[in-house]
Order: C-alpha cells, then sequence, then structure tokens
C-alpha cells in the first residue's frame, strides 16, 4: 500500500511539475529573461527547463564559457562580447529565437550534462530533436565573430541577423583634436587657408577615411576569429 501511495504522489508531482513549466510558461519566462537581459544566465535547473524540456517552440543558442579569473582570458572576453553584440542586435525581434550564457565556474552541472570540457562553445538547442554533437558550432571554421555567429545561425533557422555594433566616438574624437590643433596651429602662424577649401582635398581625405575604415573594421573581425581558436590548458581540467 505504501509503496503504490509513493508511486501516485510521484506521478501527481511529475504531472504538476509539467503544468507549472508547460510551453507557454518556459516561453514566458524566457521572453521576460531575455527583455532584461539578451543574454541571461543559466543555472542548470534553467538549463533544463529551457533547453531539454519538451515540446520547444523556439530556437536557442548557449554560450559557454568560464567567467571566473582564473579562466577569463582575453580571447573568452572578447568572444563573450562578440555574442553579446549579437544578442543585441536581435534584441527587439519577435520571440522565436533567443541567446543564453553558462558559467562553468557558476555552475559546472550542465557542461558536465553536455560532457563538455572545452570554452568557449556555442550550442544551438533547436525546436524538435535532442542535443547532439552537430548542435555546436565549429569555432575553427566559423570563428566567433558576431557576424560569423549570425551566418551559422542562418544556415540553421534561415533567420538573418543584421549585426548593429555600438558606436565607437574615438575616431571622431581624435579627428576633431587633431583638426582643432592643426586649425590653431596655422592661425597663429598666419598661414593661408586657401588650399583647404579645394574640393578635391576633401574628397581625397574621405576616401583615406573610408579606407581606413575599413581595414580597421575587417582587421578586428579577423583578429576575433583567429584569436578565440588559440587555446591554452587549464589546472583544473576545462580547456579554454
Amino acid at each position: 500500500m505504501y509503496v503504490v501511495l509513493s508511486a501516485f504522489l510521484c506521478i501527481l508531482g511529475y504531472c504538476y511539475g509539467f503544468q507549472e513549466y508547460s510551453l507557454d510558461v518556459r516561453f514566458r519566462r524566457l521572453s521576460e529573461l531575455s527583455l532584461y537581459n539578451s543574454v541571461p544566465k543559466f543555472t542548470s535547473d534553467e538549463f533544463r527547463t529551457f533547453a531539454l524540456s519538451k515540446p520547444r517552440n523556439y530556437s536557442l543558442f548557449v554560450f559557454l564559457t568560464a567567467l571566473s579569473k582564473h579562466h577569463f582570458t582575453d580571447q573568452l572576453k572578447l568572444a563573450e562580447q562578440e555574442f553579446r553584440i549579437l544578442a543585441d542586435s536581435w534584441k527587439r525581434r519577435s520571440g522565436e529565437l533567443f541567446f543564453a550564457l553558462a558559467d562553468h565556474d557558476r555552475d559546472p552541472e550542465i557542461f558536465q550534462i553536455l560532457n563538455l570540457t572545452t570554452v568557449p562553445a556555442i550550442l544551438y538547442v533547436n525546436p524538435k530533436g535532442v542535443i547532439k554533437f552537430s548542435d555546436f558550432m565549429n569555432i575553427q571554421r566559423y570563428g566567433l565573430s558576431a557576424d560569423a555567429v549570425a551566418d551559422w545561425i542562418e544556415g540553421l533557422t534561415s533567420i538573418r541577423i543584421r549585426v548593429v555594433r555600438p558606436p565607437s566616438y574615438m575616431g571622431t574624437f581624435l579627428l576633431a583634436l587633431f583638426m582643432t590643433i592643426g586649425g590653431a596651429a596655422l592661425w597663429f602662424r598666419r598661414v593661408s587657408l586657401s588650399p583647404l577649401l579645394n574640393p578635391s582635398l576633401w574628397c581625397m581625405l574621405s576616401l583615406v577615411s573610408v579606407h581606413f575604415k575599413a581595414v580597421f573594421y575587417f582587421g578586428s573581425v579577423v583578429c576575433t576569429a583567429c584569436s578565440v581558436v588559440t587555446s591554452t590548458r587549464e589546472p583544473s581540467g576545462l580547456n579554454c
């Protein structure tokens, strides 16, 4: 009789848990988490709820990393920044796609579930099916720049994310500073400013500026793709 009662309570608890974490509840909760943070940090319980529970009507991309000072290298920092840039670019879109982060040093159980010992890694949790090895992004092939991850996501979901990078005002500040210093020097030396009114000169300067901006952008993307591939072994057994 005790065994039957225990089995009944287990079944009742399972049914109650399923009702509590139904698809609508999970979707609403995940939407709320993403509203305040485009890349929410998952605990092992949240990972089971949002990544392992079925059914699912959304795609989830989880960035797996290690954030403690012992593991957090420049390569991991750069990779995380690129992932956040991508997530922020999608933040105001529809809820069919979500992003999340799993920290090995905060909750290693997620990595044990996935049998993962190397970071960084990006996992694709598709709406149907179970997690397979092929659901991990091939970092050595694609790199981890925001644009590379966006291309990988498009190949999996047919959803194109237009990467919007935060504006950098350093170039504008330096240009204004040099122009101010140069203008002041010309003014005090009483140099004729008539050559500066030549339209051809300004066209040439504009082309040079655009050229250097393009070189800097593609250089940063290449550096991101190359640096994240470099790995060093840590004594704790986690490769990063």
